[in-house]
């Protein structure tokens, strides 16, 4: 509760909220209902407190009693609300906490009651003069008996601010205070100043302390805005996503800046310069290709030589390439609906850009849609409008996908019902929707380009035992190649057959593996859908290398740096180690104590990719893949550490 004697306001606070607010008269009583709190008691001025009803009483826990001589600023109030003072606190008069640390039986530390008053008497220096545990007015035992030992108060122990250098001078009725710290100390940060003891002209001491507080932001650089978002929405691009943000120097001096806390994914340009008197630089970021998709929020500073920082709220959303999934106009000739509901897990799908599409056993797309909210029914619903050419096939049951906005990820729906195309039906209603859910079931996608590609397989997919019959599901030319150099293995298509033929007919039982890679030719541009699931398991993500060449596999479901991906093989690796993809390579260096790391034009690994290890050692080994869920975010270690920041 906070009372402003010279408004005749008070205010109740209950877990930093306000409750009330009420108006007291002249004498102090109240002027308008009375309420109860706990055992205390306000009422109407000249009321008997007998003739009090408990109607309007308010029950619950008091963490802990604190009671202040002086008003306190917002900030502190909220501050005690969470961390136990110290007892030190200029203006407290009566402190009963919840800051003794009791050892218990499971030899955990447990702050418990404290029955009894803390208070702390300091000087005019902030020097401890007297320090008492003093009785209240009722007995300790019947103190206890209001206090419930079984239920723990939701605050911390106890954390003093720190106090800080000054010095003051008074003239009339103004005083001047200075704090005598550095800048970098004392900046971006609150100080609370409480004035106590000031007699004024007639030598009359001030009734209570007075604390108010101040915000320090003492920063000649700015940044353009205090926040920023960016949006990229490039995709399979060779380059970095490249905006600018201005900065300024709103002092009359040259300042030297420096661009810090920088995470890896992100290069400035300038990183450091010189700024004139009221000068304005713009700075280039770069977000690296190779940045997975998701959402990333990070703190950056702009750093004066002084260590004065400033900082920005960066925002940076990569997206990934939205599915093309379109319906063919030869098929719009009968139609029918269906109306969803889609989850992940048990999550309901509420974005607006996840898209959803219908697919029949050929693989044609039958229908696209979004995911849209009905303010009327308060549901996150979809509204499909399938198509076909044909009322009557031989199999029109459907199959569904969702291509996840957030993590890019194609994923499979599993419908709760059997659905299958009738010309002119609604299958589901808004009230009983045709639930459609996401699990564990994956969709690789291979983008291959006409040539030779490289590629990996991360997903887990039973069609591996049978490759010719898993490869003919998909749309390939005459003269399409797929090859294993590791087990001299090649499928060549056979447009006449509409099948792969095999180079050797005694590898009958060969199966695709996601520990090797493959080299795969085309003549046009096509797509490759692999539905399966992660490869959790750790014997899946093991490979073992032999002495020279290997073509590797990648497994993880979303990008790595290079150290980080193969974090398992730095043990067993020598200098001159070398992996490759198509186009890159990183070599490796052992360091003197152990360890070492990889440098050259390679920094990421990539699902889908295909890669090449050449291992100087003579002897095999083995290494392990770390697994990641799909969709998740990989953050790095930043290249610069934040500034410190003191108290």
């Amino acid at each position: 509760m906070t009372v402003d004697r010279s408004h005749q306001v008070a205010n109740l606070y209950v877990d930093r909220v306000l409750t009330q607010s009420f108006a007291t008269d002249t004498l102090g009583g109240m002027a308008g209902r009375d309420f109860y709190v706990g055992n205390m008691v306000w009422h109407e001025a000249g009321a008997d407190v007998q003739t009090l009803h408990s109607e309007n009483a308010l029950t619950g826990h008091i963490d802990e009693l604190c009671l202040f001589s002086q008003a306190l600023p917002p900030t502190l109030m909220k501050r005690f609300s969470t961390k136990s003072p110290t007892g030190r606190e200029k203006g407290l008069l009566v402190y009963m906490g919840f800051n003794r640390q009791e050892r218990q039986k499971n030899n955990n530390l447990e702050l418990r009651p404290y029955a009894l008053n803390q208070l702390v008497t300091l000087d005019m220096d902030g020097n401890e003069t007297d320090r008492h545990d003093s009785v209240f007015v009722e007995p300790v035992a019947y103190v206890m008996q209001h206090i419930d030992q079984t239920n723990g108060a939701p605050v911390q122990t106890s954390q003093e601010l720190r106090n800080l250098n000054f010095s003051f001078v008074g003239r009339d009725n103004q005083l001047l205070v200075n704090i005598d710290e550095l800048d970098t100390r004392i900046n971006k940060h609150n100080l609370f100043v409480t004035l106590y003891d000031i007699p004024d002209m007639n030598g009359n001491y001030q009734a209570s302390p007075a604390t108010v507080e101040f915000f320090v932001d003492r920063n000649p650089l700015r940044w353009e805005r205090k926040s920023w978002k960016e949006e990229i929405y490039t995709f399979r691009q060779d380059y970095d996503d490249e905006f600018d943000i201005k900065i300024t120097n709103n002092s009359g001096a040259n300042h030297t800046y420096t661009i810090d806390n920088l995470p890896r994914w992100l290069t400035v340009t300038p990183q450091t310069d010189i700024i004139g008197p009221k000068g304005e630089h713009t700075l280039t970021f770069s977000v690296s290709k190779d940045l997975n998709v998701g959402t990333y929020d990070e703190i950056i500073y702009l750093t004066d030589e002084d260590g004065l920082a400033e900082p920005l709220a960066l925002t940076i959303r990569k997206n990934g390439a939205t599915p093309e999934w379109e319906v063919a106009e030869s098929m719009k000739h009968f139609s029918m609906n269906i109306v969803g509901q889609v989850k992940i897990g048990n999550a309901v799908v509420t974005d607006p850009q996840d898209i959803v599409a219908a697919f029949d056993a050929k693989g044609r797309c039958m229908g696209v849609t979004t995911v849209s909210y009905n303010a009327a029914t308060a549901k996150s619903q979809l509204f499909m409008t399938l198509f076909n050419d044909e009322a009557d096939a031989t199999d029109l049951s459907l199959t569904f996908k969702l291509w996840h906005r957030q993590t890019g990820q194609v994923m499979m729906l599993q419908p709760d019902r059997w659905v299958v195309f009738s010309p002119s039906t609604v299958a589901g209603s808004v009230d009983d929707p045709v639930g459609l859910t996401a699990g564990s079931l994956y969709y690789q996608e291979l983008e291959l380009t006409p040539g030779w590609n490289w590629i990996s397989l991360n997903v887990d997919n039973n069609g591996y035992r049978d490759v010719v019959k898993m490869l003919n599901q998909y749309p390939w030319q005459n003269g399409d190649i797929v090859t294993d150099d590791t087990e001299d293995f090649t499928l060549v298509y056979n447009s006449e057959l509409k099948s792969f033929v095999a180079n050797n007919s005694e590898k009958a039982n060969y199966r695709l593996s996601p520990q090797r890679s493959y080299r795969i030719y085309v003549q046009d541009y096509s797509t490759v859908e692999i539905p399966g699931f992660p490869l959790k398991d750790e014997n899946r993500r093991t490979l073992t290398v032999h002495h020279r060449w290997n073509n590797i596999g990648y497994t993880p479901m979303v990008n790595l740096p290079v150290s980080t991906a193969l974090a398992d093989y730095t043990d067993v690796a020598s200098d001159g180690d070398v992996v490759k993809s198509r186009e890159e390579f990183a070599i490796f260096t052992k360091s003197a104590g152990g360890g070492g790391y990889w440098s050259g034009s390679l920094h990421y690994m990539k699902p889908g990719e295909g890669y090449m290890l050449y291992r100087n050692s003579e002897e095999d080994a083995e290494f392990r893949y770390p697994y990641y869920e799909p969709g998740s975010n990989f953050f790095e270690a930043t290249v610069a550490k934040a500034p410190a920041r003191t108290v």
